[in-house]
């Protein structure tokens, strides 16, 4: 089976620990996984050979501004990679609000799964968000 995992790399947060641990066990099974996140374009990041980089304006560990070209991008490399499932472990950016529509423009199915902070004893706007 082949799973497009978009998650996030950076900058450092749980979320980039869950999709790093996750996509290692998914990998340690034999699973195929090709792992898309964002990035800036002048990053200095080296992708690996199973990772896709979408261009974005500007991330951080609350949310992610994708560029223009986000979508094509995200698209085409569905495409290319004709995975069997699309896992999305959301990155609060406004292209999480494309790709149902994507995913179904591409009969892959898609599964997310969404990490809130949390903090039991302290509420504020990032434990909130």
């Amino acid at each position: 089976m082949h799973i497009a995992w978009l998650g996030k790399k950076s900058p450092f947060c749980g979320n980039v620990t869950y999709g790093r641990e996750v996509t290692n066990a998914l990998l340690d099974r034999d699973y195929q996984v090709s792992f898309l996140h964002f990035a800036a374009e002048d990053s200095e990041e080296i992708p690996e050979p199973h990772e896709v980089s979408i261009p974005c304006f500007y991330k951080s560990q609350i949310y992610t501004i994708p560029n223009f070209k986000s979508s094509k991008v995200l698209t085409q490399a569905l495409k290319r990679l004709k995975p069997d499932i699309v896992h999305a472990s959301l990155t609060l950016s406004p292209l999480d609000f494309l790709l149902p529509e994507i995913c179904q423009e591409l009969s892959l199915p898609l599964v997310a799964t969404f990490h809130p902070p949390f903090d039991r004893k302290r509420r504020n706007l990032t434990s909130g968000t």
